[in-house]
């Protein structure tokens, strides 16, 4: 491993004399080195063997900073990630078990989050003295100090002693996750970021300098196919896909390449570092770092300590490379932290294998699509135990849904926006068909999206977070077909709550989303409200309550949009008109007739003069033929 900086070798235990060439070692520490952080007082890092090791930085009686020697952690379970706070470091093993190393106290006794004691995470990121934590099913959860709102739970007179949920991020399919200084980020499968905490230098990239008590989309990066973030102590680095770099927030000491000292308030790509594709980015307190496609390391910030590896007098605020010194080794990644930079080498294999510029975790990506088989094959007691279980998991979270059924050619999905929804709907529908027909299964799916509805935000961040409503259309519309219900269907009508529940934001995406969709999926989705309420209105008795109105009103809203589309497109009015029994008519007449005389009566009409438009002209005329009767024998009787 290479290494530039603060204390650049010292503390660790190598093997052999490490090769120096204009302040740049090469470290030889006889395995590859998988992961380091650093923060202000502690550097932490790990071997390929899953051992952890932890190197404190305290103050000399000088006032000079002095790094000690590397010590070994003890863990129960073998570690796959490490991130350092100021003081803290966090371990994530490959069980996905967080452990805690307060390194003010000696010896370095790793501490068991008891938060996650059944929730698997799979990253942890820390700020100065913060933490975030993503589980496996896409949950974002903080700890911590929450002096400029890095928490992300809101507006709060203290910080969270242990773990606390995101609760704005819930729908939000986030698969990776970043923190640094007092501001964190979260990016989504189809690249949408959010970002929150400090914000005086910008570093949130909201184009103003307002702290963000809770998590909010950075507009500016939409469509941009962001792969990887990564934050400095008030500065932020984005990665493309396509290997293109954005920084924003502090320029104080050139950190954002730009070849100025500005701050920015907003993502702006760095036009010297155009063309190179960059596959892999790093930040340090006031420093950056990116490993290009052709394994050059470029570095531009605060060089006081020599961590940009230049020797530059000055802070360059362009990038530069790095003088690497003439070791036969591939570079397969770069790591920052406060005053210090490295870049590990390891074999070509690895190399190509980590040439993605996206660090999102494997674990995260997974939708429902690899599951369903599994879950309805044939399985013994024991596996199906553990099938259940599982199906709670993905069904009782949003966010797990939402990541699910992406359009993959070509990455597709990264163009979501409040036009285009990223979903391929057909592999949804093949794959609810699956779930439905497996009796045992679906009572489980059942219970499971009955559980989650009433948690669903009325307000969702991100326009990702509505895929779940296509997605439960194309599932009623299954189960409408393949289970051949004749009674009420509550999670139709549960389904329609959380949609009429949504705020006018909100509705106007799934609206666009509606009008983007074929004729054939749309009068599928038409066709699930309809039968809906067939099944309730062609009965006498059916009940005038919220649930039936609401499914009515999810009926009116897909009207309106599909008024508004072109004719060749538009639906014959008739695909929205419902079967309703006479006697419920005329019920419902009477409650008009009462009402318009201001007459109390305890309900009012659903469906006559709110929703005509399920009213075919037959209906129409069969309601006005009995309003001239009941007229008339009023009139007779007086």
């Amino acid at each position: 491993m290479f290494s530039w900086g603060e204390d650049c070798q010292r503390g660790f235990c190598l093997k052999g004399d490490p090769i120096t060439e204009e302040g740049v070692h090469y470290l030889n520490f006889g395995h590859n080195v998988t992961d380091l952080s650093a923060g202000r007082s502690v550097l932490a890092f790990l071997k390929c063997n899953g051992n952890a090791f932890i190197l404190r930085t305290n103050e000399s009686k000088d006032g000079n900073r002095v790094r000690g020697k590397q010590k070994f952690v003890k863990c129960k379970e073998k570690i796959e990630a490490v991130s350092c706070e100021d003081d803290v470091v966090m371990l994530l093993s490959e069980k996905g078990s967080v452990f805690c190393v307060d390194t003010t106290h000696t010896p370095y006794t790793p501490r068991t989050l008891d938060s996650f004691s059944s929730i698997p995470v799979v990253q942890v990121a820390c700020g100065s003295q913060h933490s975030v934590a993503l589980t496996k099913e896409g949950q974002v959860y903080t700890w911590g100090l929450d002096s400029r709102g890095q928490l992300g739970l809101g507006k709060r007179s203290s910080g969270a002693r242990s773990p606390q949920q995101v609760r704005s991020l819930l729908s939000v399919p986030v698969v990776q996750i970043s923190a640094g200084g007092d501001q964190s980020f979260a990016l989504s499968v189809s690249g949408g970021v959010f970002g929150w905490g400090r914000n005086d230098c910008g570093q949130l990239g909201l184009g103003d300098t307002k702290d963000m008590y809770t998590p909010a989309c950075v507009r500016s990066l939409n469509l941009k196919k962001t792969g990887d973030i990564c934050c400095g102590k008030d500065h932020t680095v984005v990665l493309t896909k396509h290997g293109a770099v954005f920084t924003f927030g502090s320029g104080r000491y050139g950190q954002l390449g730009h070849n100025s000292l500005r701050n920015e308030l907003r993502p702006r790509l760095v036009a010297e570092l155009w063309g190179a594709k960059v596959i892999k980015i790093a930040c340090g307190r006031y420093h950056t770092l990116v490993l290009t496609h052709s394994q050059k390391v470029y570095s531009f910030g605060c060089e006081t300590q020599g961590q940009l590896g230049n020797r530059e007098e000055s802070n360059p605020s362009v990038p530069l490379p790095v003088r690497l010194p003439p070791v036969h080794s591939r570079i397969g990644t770069v790591f920052a932290g406060e005053n210090c930079s490295f870049a590990a080498c390891s074999s070509d294999e690895d190399v190509s294998i980590n040439s993605d510029t996206s660090t999102v975790s494997k674990a995260t990506q997974h939708g429902l699509e690899d599951l369903v088989d599994n879950w309805t094959s044939k399985c013994d007691e024991k596996s199906w135990k553990k099938i259940k279980q599982e199906i709670h998991r993905t069904f009782s979270s949003a966010s797990c849904l939402n990541k699910s059924f992406l359009e993959e050619g070509k990455n597709k999905h990264f163009q979501t926006s409040s036009k285009y929804h990223g979903l391929n709907l057909k592999l949804a529908r093949r794959h609810f068909k699956k779930l439905v027909k497996t009796e045992d299964v679906w009572i489980e799916v059942e219970a499971s999206v009955l559980r989650l509805l009433p948690l669903f935000d009325k307000n969702p961040v991100g326009v990702e977070s509505l895929r779940i409503f296509l997605l439960l259309n194309e599932l009623l519309h299954v189960v409408q077909k393949h289970r051949k219900q004749q009674q009420r269907s509550k999670l139709a009508e549960m389904v329609a709550t959380a949609v009429t529940s949504l705020s006018r934001e909100s509705l106007k995406v799934l609206g666009e989303w509606w009008s983007s969709l074929s004729s054939s999926t749309m009068e599928r989705f038409v066709s699930v409200w309809r039968k809906a309420l067939c099944v309730i209105l062609s009965d006498e008795g059916a009940p005038r309550s919220d649930g039936v109105r609401n499914l009515l009103q999810v009926l009116q809203y897909m009207y309106n949009v599909n008024s508004r589309m072109s004719e060749s497109q538009r639906l014959p009015e008739s695909d929205f008109y419902v079967m309703i029994d006479q006697k419920f008519l005329l019920g419902e007449l009477q409650i008009w007739r009462s009402k318009s005389k201001r007459r109390y009566v305890r309900d009012e009409p659903v469906v006559l003069c709110n929703f005509p438009i399920v009213m075919d002209l037959q209906t129409k005329k069969l309601v006005f033929d009995m309003n001239t009767y009941l007229t008339w024998v009023t009139a007779v009787l007086l």
